[in-house]
């Protein structure tokens, strides 16, 4: 049986812990192998050109218990943009635009945290080519404290702002004969972010009173024995530790449900944001082979165990062709991760009936696959698809877990982190059906303002 003090100091410890999170601001660094700094850009007056920067530090300093407290500061290294067209990319570096062999590094130094609504706005000055300008970052709501397989504690938020690149000086342009200009003036920021918890250095240190010898090996302090006081009788000494008991148990439930209600949240934003027009579990990719664009016939089962997004359409759908550059960035946001696979399948005749479209929408080949249903036997007979353009969402073990109607933003940060949260088998426990929703999840996306569609 265990003793009063051990009672006590079981309680003592409950309660520390309950309160280590929200005692003091805490310092995280980005994680730049899990984050991401993208931009967007009109191109042409017709299309969106969108890259990112590689290379990036940053850090975060995060007051739970007031959370405008925190900062946030971030640079990046400008010659590490990427648009995937070296001889653009060469271009933007040069002093026609961000002229890096003077200006290297962009900066971010937050002045400002306000709360909006379960997210933050974030205030600050971005400075390119020596140009200081304030920013708004709209920052979704930070993600519960995790713990990666090597102990350390991890967060994520995303964030998106608008900037107009004149004001910073990158003033670079011309004319179209048509009217307009080669590229547009507002750019589209958004940050996919990765925090890892820095480790004070108190933890780093050995304790005190040990010392290395040459040998390497570590000298234990000298041991002590200590002789236990005999606590003081007190007829109050019962109640006051089954409080203190009680008291602990219900601050560490009270922190629990609250870091649970924080990781629901987390899982179901982006299907809250994106509102699917199907959302659930209970229907399974039906399966179907069909001729690609070398008339190789393609076979559902060739992309069992991955996801898939799965997008239908047809070259005398507007929107279709609208939302085809949009498949063409998902495809290359998500082209390094090699459990996912866009894939397209057309109701038109076949490739010489497409090519022509194709090339003159993306101008050039795809980069997903593209199959071909003229008949509408698998479009038609087996998922139900009337009106295009329409997109399905499968997870590896071929579940339909989201269905959207109509033309979308498919390089949405948002999309891609519903994607990323497929692949990692984490749902939003929500179903939506014929216009209805209901399970968890739709509680969560009415707290969020985006409920069902």
């Amino acid at each position: 049986m265990l003793s009063k003090r051990t009672f006590l100091g079981a309680a003592l410890g409950l309660t520390l812990t309950a309160f280590a999170g929200l005692s003091a601001a805490s310092d995280w660094d980005v994680d730049t192998s899990h984050s991401r700094v993208a931009f967007m850009v009109r191109h042409m007056m017709v299309s969106n050109v969108r890259g990112t920067f590689g290379k990036f530090t940053g850090g975060v300093v995060i007051d739970d218990q007031d959370i405008t407290k925190s900062t946030v500061n971030l640079d990046i290294d400008v010659a590490s943009i990427n648009t995937e067209t070296p001889k653009r990319d060469e271009h933007l570096r040069s002093a026609d635009f961000f002229d890096v062999a003077k200006f290297p590094k962009m900066t971010f130094k937050s002045t400002k945290v306000a709360k909006d609504g379960d997210g933050l706005n974030v205030t600050g000055n971005l400075t390119i080519k020596s140009v200081t300008k304030p920013v708004v970052l709209k920052v979704t709501p930070l993600s519960a404290e995790t713990k990666d397989p090597w102990g350390g504690v991890r967060r994520g938020a995303s964030a998106t702002t608008k900037i107009s690149r004149k004001d910073f000086g990158l003033t670079w342009n011309k004319a179209l004969d048509g009217g307009g200009v080669v590229v547009g003036d507002e750019v589209s920021l958004d940050l996919e972010v990765e925090l890892v918890k820095k480790v004070p250095e108190a933890k780093k240190s050995p304790p005190q009173g040990y010392a290395a010898p040459a040998t390497g090996r570590p000298r234990e302090p000298p041991r002590r024995y200590k002789r236990p006081m005999a606590p003081a009788k007190s007829s109050y000494a019962p109640a006051f530790y089954l409080a203190f008991v009680l008291l602990a148990g219900v601050l560490v439930y009270s922190f629990v449900a609250s870091a649970q209600e924080g990781e629901l949240r987390r899982r179901c934003a982006p299907t809250c944001l994106l509102r699917p027009d199907y959302a659930g579990h209970s229907r399974t990719l039906p399966s179907f082979t069909l001729p690609d664009m070398k008339g190789a016939a393609v076979s559902s089962d060739a992309f069992k165990g991955k996801v898939i997004v799965l997008n239908f359409w047809t070259k005398t759908c507007g929107p279709c062709l609208e939302e085809m550059p949009e498949i063409v960035d998902l495809t290359r946001i998500l082209k390094d991760r090699g459990d996912v696979v866009v894939l397209t399948i057309s109701t038109d005749d076949g490739p010489d009936d497409v090519r022509s479209t194709l090339q003159a929408v993306i101008r050039e080949e795809p980069p997903f696959p593209v199959l071909f249903d003229p008949d509408s036997k698998i479009v038609g007979g087996k998922f139900g698809t009337r009106l295009f353009p329409e997109t399905w969402i499968v997870d590896k073990k071929g579940v339909i877990r989201a269905r959207f109607d109509g033309a979308r933003a498919w390089s949405n940060p948002a999309v891609v982190e519903l994607v990323d949260q497929i692949r990692a088998g984490g749902y939003c426990p929500i179903d939506v059906n014929e216009g209805r929703t209901s399970g968890l999840g739709a509680r969560i996306c009415g707290d969020l303002g985006a409920g069902g569609t």
